[in-house]
């Protein structure tokens, strides 16, 4: 077992309905909620923004940033046009990274060329960091 498991996405808030975004994009997203319904089917939560998201996790088998947010980069910036519409029309958008590991250091490493791929589409990167306690005794941070 890796000692960190990564993935990227890209989220899309606001007040929209996630089919339109959908359609613009062309993709078919991971998740989607609309404002005022529940997140999924699972929860009690209520979405209090509309939202769109797309990620990594079924796709890239890496447990590092750079495979996950290039996959993400890829799909995107042919759809730069598209996007920058749908953020005009008062939505956000942002490069979500999901970033789980025993916490023994390190954390995620984003090449200068993919930060400006980011910059170009206006996307910030939000990493959100989870501790787990699975242990590999075989592995370290310095492994990457």
């Amino acid at each position: 077992m890796a000692d960190a498991e990564v993935f990227v996405g890209l989220t899309i808030e606001g007040s929209f309905d996630p089919d339109i975004v959908t359609s613009k994009l062309g993709l078919v997203p991971t998740h989607q909620a609309r404002k005022g319904e529940f997140m999924s089917p699972r929860s009690a939560r209520v979405a209090t923004t509309s939202v769109w998201s797309i990620d990594s996790a079924s796709t890239v088998d890496a447990d590092t940033i750079e495979p996950h947010l290039e996959w993400m980069l890829d799909l995107i910036e042919p759809r730069a046009q598209a996007l920058s519409a749908l953020v005009a029309e008062d939505a956000f958008a942002y490069a979500d990274c999901y970033w789980a590991s025993v916490g023994r250091s390190g954390g995620p490493w984003v090449a200068p060329e993919s930060m400006g791929r980011l910059a170009a589409l206006n996307l910030p990167l939000v990493v959100s960091f989870y501790a787990t306690d699975d242990v590999d005794e075989g592995s370290s941070s310095t492994d990457r």
